[in-house]
């Protein structure tokens, strides 16, 4: 053990455990040299920095991060005009006004009488017994009584206790005159002092008065875009208590909001007062993994420090807006659920840690979360091994994967007492009550005021400056100027748009023509050379302007690599998109505070708000005014959103209520259930109320979303408003379609119809994997065909004619067949349809009993109901992308919707999505129709293009039409609701295929009679099915048109000349020397004998089917021509009476045809009569015995009653009593007579029965 430079604990009863490190405190570096002072001239600062040359080992004193640098003033001693603005005004003797200048004597000070003071244009005034600048109506009175008499004026007290009064535009205060520093350590390198809240940028500012501490160089460095004082340099803590109390602070603010001032230890340590916590962002590339083992390692005044958690709104504004942080924090996503890790939040749930997110989409109640939504994929992402989460510079977050980062944030939850500090800053004094009062200043005050703005052409001259109105009030438009929001600083302030109104060569400098209008450059564009271009991450000099690279230049071609993939997530400005793999720009992510795009961009749109709205970046919305207005018990409810859902990206949630069961949220249908649990359960209106919607998509379109009261535990409908109906599940196993359709009817309601594919999956919902009767029959049409239709509100709605194997295209309806259905229909047999327990269609008897429900739909209005649903809508605010808004071709094609223009380079909307019905959409060989969406969408990529004839007749999925090659019909459908919402395609073992002749196997293809193989083994339909007109069809040899069933033109297959062959097919007959279509197979009963069908037809009852007839020939000569037929006359008599012969073809008897072959010579025909009697003598011979067998049991019976006597049991069967075998008579005693006897009678007389 110490042979590896180890310590050995032989006390520790663990031997394993007995070697351990031995404990070493952090090791830096020596100091470097003194750098350069940052300024030429007035306040600079010059550093000595150190590293860390090792990590402390476990039990050793930790590496603290903010005692790595060392500053000192320099150059403090040069005039003021030599000073930066910076400089200036940390300067106490100096001040900044186009330049800095010695700060001159207060003017109206030196005016020693009233009259001198308070002259015209002095803009000064008399209060007291001095002259101080100002007017009486400017508020500056420091008598309360005087204050509260002028109208326009307030006296304001501070509210809370200990805080610290200030007067506007008084002189600097003191802000920790108490402050006392207690530590362990014995030299600090510096103080952070933070404005922590109530900032406002420009007018607030914190100074170090003076030098606390002669000898000491020590440097103060304020940065306004942060509300921040750095103070550092090398001083004992209690140097450090006496510089707090030298921090100075003044403001000219016009708002009378409390200002929070906080101070912590260190240059890069801030305390936030609303957490309570010590935060050091820290700059170190590093993994999670990593980030998470550093901040292990790092202390603040003796604590030890963890990975930041952010949980509240406050938390994460302190972090972006006054440390400036980039990178990682404490969020990892564990199965699939996002948790904090570490700090107090880690050790939740016995170790497990606090969750704050669910998957893409689920945000948990009252849980803070402030994902990016911005982007083509916004975050949470789902790509496999995003499992981390990075703060943004803006405060957003988003997940990442564990590569290296551009630094982290370390948090300490329980700084020390004496490590931190703060103070509240509050206005006391007389205040105006509209603030500033700028109209009621003179021009030489207007002209001295930062916060007014004079403009001597305006009616009023001075009115309030933009950088006095606050953020809300600049966005709303407050103020007569034209005023901006500057996002480009944090926090965002209110400037004035010295752009605004611009033209031509004016429009220049920090502004720029955009969409023809003169903007402020931002990002890329600020900067004006090659060499300022080249200093800015993510940006390129194209030769003239400084523009962002695209995104794409991170793909290593056409693909986004590992590396491609850290580059993108880093790049706040892109997204990586999994499902095309490619690092593609955000769309429209930048907008005002009003929701309006912030910059003109065509492919960005503001959409604006109405009703219930909801944003891309905002938190979860409630949907419902209203909830159910009935009072009667129910069991639970059911949230649907039934138009406008995006799957995967809109979600629906209640907030934890008591007594209320929420189950998942099902992503397939947009659908929320609620069940009451019968514990202190709440109204139901008010937990219909609490339920909320939110979305991660960039979609800008309106979600409509229902709700339906249950009463019941077993059966739950759901609510579509449009049509105004419910649709629900009844479990009745083993009920047959007449029970299921009659209970449906006593319920209020009829067996379902399903019309679109939205309506099939809320019924597969509903039945939950359990098959089901719907409200649809088959019948009979002409021919083959089997047309169903629709039973429910809208009677007899035919939705689909056909079989298996063909359909109507002309039938407009949804299906959703499932393989080889519907089933052909026998004559005379009804079919009904039944939904299985995948949720496909099959086709049953009116008797199966298989089912274990059926389903029922519902009018809402209905009073059954009344009371029990609602609907509401959301409606999207804010900035957002086009349709088709995309500047990357992979993306525009995935998109579905767009389509991308070689030539321009440019998307654009498709021509798919100018189809508005289902045949037009599936007759553009680009398009397919999105049963789900009802929307025609660009059919996917395929492999049909380029390929010459021969090719693509060969190719399956292509046919060669208008001079190219093509994808079929069926092969462009990309999923089983598009194969299925088409009548002329089936889903045939995860294929979509024709219907004709889509088989996948040369057998079955051949044993179709309607098909053939044609080149490359595909199976195609024979020539006289392409054929659409009926001249055509008539002309093309072997073919026969008939409207009536599908399709129309078929092949003859009954085109045989020989009438033997003819008769061997079941539909055809021969007549009049011709082989013809057979039409008594489609007859029922009542068709097969009426008219000029009992020509032909002949009904067998035990065959229960039409069946042909013979000898059919009209003439002598076709007659005679068939076999077994003869030409004879036939009697007739009329309705007058009057007789008459007629020649008829009729079959030949049995004598006729003995007679015949007989003078013929033929031997068939004793051959076929020896077959006939043999048949009759052997059912002769069974018949006999069968009587012998009869009479001989009822001799036996007679013996056996004769030989016991007339008591003996009389009865017929087998049983002892009741039923059959019920006794007749029990003795001869019991019958009204005695039974007949003849005297003598043995019983061996038959006569005796």
């Amino acid at each position: 053990c110490q042979a590896r430079g180890c310590q050995w604990n032989s006390n520790n009863e663990n031997v394993h455990l007995a070697c351990q490190p031995i404990p070493r405190d952090c090791v830096y570096t020596e100091w470097s040299a003194l750098s350069a002072c940052s300024v030429n001239c007035g306040s600079g600062v010059q550093y000595r920095t150190r590293q860390i040359a090792r990590q402390a080992l476990p039990g050793g004193r930790a590496c603290d991060l903010s005692n790595l640098t060392i500053s000192y003033p320099c150059h403090t001693d040069c005039p003021c005009s030599q000073a930066d603005a910076l400089s200036c005004i940390r300067l106490p003797q100096c001040s900044y006004d186009n330049g800095c200048k010695d700060k001159p004597a207060p003017p109206c000070s030196q005016h020693a009488a009233q009259t001198a003071c308070t002259a015209t244009g002095t803009g000064c005034t008399w209060i007291g017994d001095r002259c101080l600048p100002g007017t009486t109506q400017t508020c500056s009175i420091n008598d309360e009584t005087k204050c509260t008499a002028t109208s326009h004026c307030q006296w304001i007290q501070p509210s809370q206790d200990g805080s610290i009064g200030y007067e506007p535009g008084s002189s600097a205060i003191a802000v920790f005159s108490g402050a006392v520093i207690v530590t362990d350590v014995n030299t600090l390198t510096g103080v952070n002092v933070v404005i922590d809240s109530g900032y406002s940028r420009g007018v607030d500012f914190l100074y170090l008065e003076g030098t606390p501490v002669p000898g000491k160089q020590l440097q103060s460095t304020y940065v306004p875009e942060l509300g921040k004082l750095i103070i550092e340099g090398a001083a004992s803590p209690a140097d450090y208590s006496t510089v707090l109390r030298a921090v100075r602070f003044m403001s000219t603010t016009t708002s009378n909001t409390a200002k929070t001032v906080t101070w912590a230890l260190g240059s890069g340590a801030h305390f936030s007062a609303s957490t309570g916590h010590v935060y050091q962002y820290v700059r170190d590339a590093q993994t999670w993994d990593g980030a998470s083992a550093v901040c292990g390692t790092l202390s603040y005044a003796g604590v030890a420090a963890s990975l930041a958690t952010v949980t509240s709104q406050a938390e994460n504004d302190f972090l972006s807006q006054h440390v400036g942080v980039m990178g990682w924090i404490a969020g990892k996503k564990i199965n699939d659920v996002w948790t904090w890790t570490a700090g107090s939040e880690g050790a939740m749930n016995a170790g497990a840690g606090m969750a704050f997110f669910e998957g893409t989409s689920v945000a948990l109640p009252g849980v803070f979360a402030n994902w990016d939504r911005s982007g083509v994929i916004t975050q949470p992402q789902s790509t496999a091994g995003a499992n981390y989460v990075q703060i943004n510079l803006d405060g957003t977050w988003k997940a990442v994967l564990d590569v290296t980062g551009p630094g982290f944030v370390c948090e300490v939850e329980q700084p020390p007492i004496g490590s931190f500090g703060k103070s509240v800053i509050e206005w006391t004094g007389c205040a105006p009550k509209i603030l500033p009062a700028c109209p009621l200043l003179s021009d030489a005050e207007c002209q001295n005021n930062d916060n007014c703005h004079y403009d001597s052409t305006a009616a009023t001259h001075c009115v309030p400056s933009c950088e006095s109105l606050t953020v809300d009030q600049c966005a709303a438009g407050a103020g007569s100027l034209k005023c901006r929001v500057d996002t480009a600083t944090l926090p965002p302030r209110c400037t004035m748009d010295k752009c605004i109104g611009k033209t031509g060569t004016d429009c220049a400098g920090e502004c720029h023509v955009v969409g023809g209008n003169c903007t402020y450059k931002t990002g890329c564009a600020v900067a004006d050379s090659q060499a300022d271009c080249a200093e800015l991450a993510g940006c390129e000099w194209d030769g003239s302007t400084c523009s962002r690279k695209s995104c794409s230049t991170y793909n290593n071609g056409t693909q986004c690599d590992e590396n491609c993939q850290a580059q993108c997530f880093q790049d706040a400005y892109c997204d990586y998109v999994p499902a095309v793999g490619i690092c593609a720009d955000k769309r429209c992510i930048t907008q005002n505070e009003d929701g309006t795009c912030a910059n003109i961009d065509p492919k960005c749109q503001t959409v604006q708000p109405s009703g219930t709205t909801y944003k891309r970046r905002g938190a979860a919305v409630k949907v419902f005014t209203q909830g159910p207005t009935a009072t009667r018990g129910f069991a639970g409810a059911r949230i649907v959103i039934v138009g406008g859902y995006e799957q995967g990206a809109d979600t629906l949630v209640l907030p934890t209520t008591a007594g209320i069961e929420a189950e998942d949220f099902d992503v397939e249908l947009g659908l929320l259930t609620l069940r009451a649990t019968g514990v202190n359960a709440p109204s139901w209106d008010s937990v219909i109320r609490n339920v909320s919607f939110s979305t991660t998509s960039q979609s800008s379109h309106t979600r409509n979303v229902s709700f339906a009261m249950f009463a019941g535990s077993s059966v739950a409908p759901m609510y579509e408003p449009t049509s105004a109906r419910l649709i629900e599940f009844i479990p009745a196993p083993g009920a047959v379609y007449a029970s299921a359709a009659f209970t449906c009817i006593t319920r209020g309601g009829t067996l379902a119809s399903i019309k679109n594919a939205r309506e099939q999956a809320f019924a597969s919902k509903v039945a939950a994997g359990r098959s089901a009767w719907l409200g649809a029959l088959a019948t009979v049409g002409t021919g083959l065909i089997t047309e169903w239709s629709w039973k429910a509100f809208d009677s007899n709605a035919v939705f689909f004619t056909g079989t298996a194997s063909v359909s109507s295209a002309s039938v407009n309806g949804f299906t959703f067949w499932a393989d080889s259905q519907p089933a052909a229909t026998a004559n005379d047999v009804t079919l009904a349809l039944r939904m299985d327990s995948e949720g496909t269609w099959e086709s049953a008897t009116l008797l199966d009993a298989t089912n274990e429900g059926f389903i029922c739909i519902y009018d809402a209005a209905s009073t059954t109901y009344a009371g029990a649903v609602g609907a509401a809508s959301v409606t999207p605010e804010g900035c957002y992308p086009t349709v088709c808004g995309f500047d990357n071709k992979v993306l525009c094609e995935a998109s579905g919707k767009c389509a991308w223009n070689a030539q321009t380079g440019t998307c654009g909307e498709s021509t798919c999505l100018s189809h508005t019905t289902q045949a037009a959409c599936s007759a553009d060989g680009n398009c397919y129709y999105d049963a789900f969406a009802e929307t025609c969408l660009v059919a996917p990529s395929e492999s049909c293009s380029g390929l010459g004839a021969d090719q693509c007749a060969s190719t399956d999925g292509c046919e060669f039409k208008d001079n190219s090659c093509q994808p079929t019909l069926c092969s462009r459908m990309p999923s089983r609701q598009a194969c299925d919402a088409e009548k002329q395609c089936a889903y045939v073992d995860g294929v979509c295929r024709p219907r004709l002749c889509g088989h996948t196997s040369v057998a079955a293809c051949i044993a179709d009679n309607n098909c053939e193989v044609a080149a490359g083994g595909k199976c195609v339909a024979k020539p006289c099915l392409n054929l659409t007109s009926a001249t055509e069809c008539s002309a093309a040899p072997n073919c026969q048109w008939n409207a009536d069933v599908v399709p129309p033109c078929s092949n003859d297959l009954c085109s045989f000349t020989n009438q033997d062959d003819c008769w061997g097919v079941a539909t055809c007959l021969w007549q009049d020397g011709q082989c013809k279509l057979n039409p008594c197979t489609y007859l029922n009963e009542q068709t097969c004998t009426s008219g000029a069908n009992a020509d032909m037809c002949d009904w067998s009852s035990e065959a229960s089917a039409c069946t042909r007839k013979k000898c059919l020939g009209t003439t002598q000569q076709t007659c005679e021509s068939e076999s077994l037929c003869v030409w004879t006359s036939k009697l007739e008599v009329s309705e007058t009476g009057e007789i008459s012969t007629k020649k008829v073809c009729r079959i030949e008897s049995l004598s006729e045809q003995m007679e015949r072959r007989g003078a013929a010579g033929d031997e068939g025909t004793c051959e076929e009569v020896t077959k006939s009697v043999t048949t009759l003598a052997i059912l002769m011979t069974l018949l006999t015995l069968a009587l012998a067998g009869a009479f001989g049991w009822i001799y036996w019976r007679q013996r056996q009653i004769a030989a016991n006597g007339p008591a003996a049991n009389r009865s017929y069967g087998f049983g002892e009593s009741g039923g059959l075998g019920e006794k007749l008579v029990d003795n001869a005693e019991e019958m009204d007579e005695p039974v007949p006897r003849r005297e003598g009678d043995d019983g061996d007389d038959l006569g005796a029965l």
